[in-house]
């Protein structure tokens, strides 16, 4: 049975009745003056970790390289919701008893009520060797139950001055881990924090663009985003007047290419007037073509908007069919 922290105990202190708090000494204690294995871990993590991960994938990275310089038995990766109130597990893994290798166990999808992680984890790195009976003080376990954790080790993850999650690694060997494997291990955790809040980012991102789909999908009228003159967006009703799906969109033409070419220049003098803050009309006449080959006429508003953190044009556009002749502008 592995161990993670909770609020109702602090590992910074280790009681003076346990055995371990005066004797770190392990043969399995990692030499930090091997340094090319370990410049190698780290070298190999910080290129992987600038890749596209999930949370869940980032954890499995770093416990890889713990197993490769700890040999741990059991290992942990959490971050902190949003309010920084409790922690959120996102990998583990566990040796079952038998077993010579750990696998992959389920994790929780918050903390226990009340667990914090500035009360758990003050914002140092923790080595607790417990003794061979059950430890006073209350932890929660994961993974295999059938055995206690002996030497567990815990750092902090750290960004912009607030502790944003905790990696353990542990043993089930009594004192297997030292001060310098914990030196180590805060090594690692201190490559996640960028990552961590990179990924937290991308992922209120992908959260506020799927609300924004939403929202534009809602709009009886043709909706489309443009981007240097290519389609980011379109709502489901301009896919509906022109035919063009999401398929159409992610490969040429561009969006140029759906207007017919007498209304192509007056669409890019806009575009340009706008990105350059110039006042322009607040209607454009024009006509698209449809995937079909056909000619709607149409009107259009545009306004400058930012899509993923690069300037855009969001056009609103309204079939003028039924007219004898539309606005100019």
């Amino acid at each position: 049975m592995s161990d993670r922290m909770t609020n109702e105990s602090d590992p910074l202190r280790r009681p003076a009745s346990d055995p371990g708090a005066a004797d770190y000494g392990s043969p399995r204690e990692v030499d930090l003056s091997q340094s090319d294995r370990v410049r190698e871990s780290l070298q190999l993590l910080a290129r992987e970790l600038t890749g596209s991960l999930t949370l869940r994938e980032v954890g499995r990275l770093l416990a890889r390289e713990s197993r490769r310089l700890f040999g741990h038995h059991a290992f942990y990766c959490d971050v902190c919701d949003e309010k920084g109130e409790s922690l959120i597990g996102v990998y583990a893994e566990d040796t079952p008893e038998g077993a010579t290798e750990p696998v992959e166990v389920p994790v929780s999808g918050s903390g226990p009520a009340g667990r914090d992680a500035s009360a758990s984890l003050k914002g140092l790195p923790v080595l607790y060797n417990r003794p061979d009976q059950p430890p006073e003080q209350p932890l929660s376990p994961f993974g295999c139950t059938q055995r206690l954790s002996r030497s567990l080790m815990y750092a902090p993850v750290w960004w912009k001055g607030r502790v944003v999650g905790v990696v353990s690694a542990q043993s089930y060997a009594s004192r297997r881990y030292g001060p310098r494997d914990l030196e180590l291990l805060q090594v690692f955790a201190d490559q996640l924090g960028g990552v961590v809040a990179r990924i937290r980012a991308e992922e209120a991102l992908r959260e506020s663009e799927q609300r924004y789909r939403q929202l534009v999908d809602l709009s009886p009228d043709p909706i489309v985003v443009v981007q240097n003159e290519r389609c980011c967006l379109v709502s489901q009703a301009f896919s509906r007047l022109f035919g063009y799906g999401p398929a159409d969109i992610e490969k040429p033409p561009g969006f140029l290419d759906m207007v017919a070419g007498a209304y192509r220049e007056r669409v890019l003098s806009r575009w340009r007037d706008q990105i350059a803050g110039k006042p322009v009309p607040p209607l454009c006449r024009l006509d698209f073509l449809a995937k079909d080959g056909s000619v709607i006429p149409c009107e259009a508003s545009s306004s400058l908007i930012v899509h993923q953190g690069q300037p855009a044009v969001l056009m609103v556009i309204r079939d003028v069919r039924d007219r004898a002749d539309g606005p100019r502008g």
